[in-house]
């Protein structure tokens, strides 16, 4: 099953395109094509945002969804995919979304391991591409 939305955006984080499916494709990278796996987090009616790490895109949705306003959240597997296309001579951005298990929804134990998870890369190298 696949689901696509899409078109010309200027919300949804900018991207082109946002598919849903029951598969990623795979990371891929050369002159005009990337694709990078990670996560995808949306909080309440945000936008889609992506993380190359789980502990990074859990510690923004969990942080996001203590907002007031917040009334649900989301972790998705996600790659992100940047192709540029010559028609048009710009880049054309794909959020890939998988179908199924949500990261939101976790075990006590398996929230804090993810958050410590974070902080003590952070205080580690507050400068790692991962949480930058």
């Amino acid at each position: 099953m696949c689901r696509v939305a899409g078109g010309s955006r200027t919300s949804e984080a900018d991207y082109d395109h946002i598919v849903e499916a029951d598969s990623l494709p795979r990371p891929r990278c050369g002159d005009t094509w990337t694709r990078e796996r990670g996560y995808a987090v949306k909080v309440a009616g945000d936008d889609w945002l992506f993380f190359a790490n789980l502990a990074a895109a859990y510690t923004f949705g969990r942080a996001g969804h203590m907002s007031a306003r917040s009334t649900s959240w989301s972790v998705r597997e996600a790659v992100d995919e940047i192709k540029f296309d010559e028609q048009t001579g710009r880049e054309v951005r794909t959020l890939h979304l998988l179908f199924g298990a949500d990261h939101a929804n976790r075990s006590a134990a398996s929230d804090r391991e993810l958050l410590t998870s974070f902080v003590a890369s952070v205080s580690e190298s507050p400068a790692s591409p991962l949480f930058s």
